[in-house]
């Protein structure tokens, strides 16, 4: 809620400067202020940080104190967006509820076992997923 009275705020504030000409400057300077602390706000208020680690039959999700985990067959659709240049990202629907949201968005880093390549990771993965849905 906070996101949006501040982007509305500023995006009024920017606005108001073609109203008062004399002030615009100040009112353009304000609502970009207000706009970056609102997209500040929003970044420290989401889960951005959520590690997600493969543990082979089931994906553990850790944020501070906060684990859960999912099994291969609750998990309804991954997603990989190839962003180029290692800012690929998979999204990760669930069946169920966990505290980090039904939706789970992350950038997966390479490793070795996978000999580097996010993209062999991800299939690995579509092909476990669906391994667990025929077997369920």
């Amino acid at each position: 809620m906070r996101w949006h009275v501040m982007r509305l705020g500023a995006v009024s504030a920017i606005l108001a400067a073609f109203w008062f000409p004399n002030n615009a400057a100040a009112l353009v300077g304000i609502g970009l202020m207000v706009l970056v602390a609102a997209y500040a706000s929003k970044l420290d208020a989401e889960d951005l940080l959520v590690e997600v680690f493969d543990d082979g039959d089931k994906l553990r999700f850790v944020l501070g104190d906060v684990t859960a985990s999912a099994n291969m067959a609750a998990i309804a659709k991954v997603e990989f967006e190839d962003g180029g240049d290692g800012m690929d990202q998979v999204t990760i629907t669930l069946a169920q509820t966990t505290p980090f949201g039904k939706v789970i968005r992350l950038v997966p880093e390479p490793v070795y076992v996978f000999e580097w390549n996010v993209k062999v990771w991800f299939a690995d993965l579509q092909r476990r997923v669906q391994n667990a849905k025929t077997n369920a």
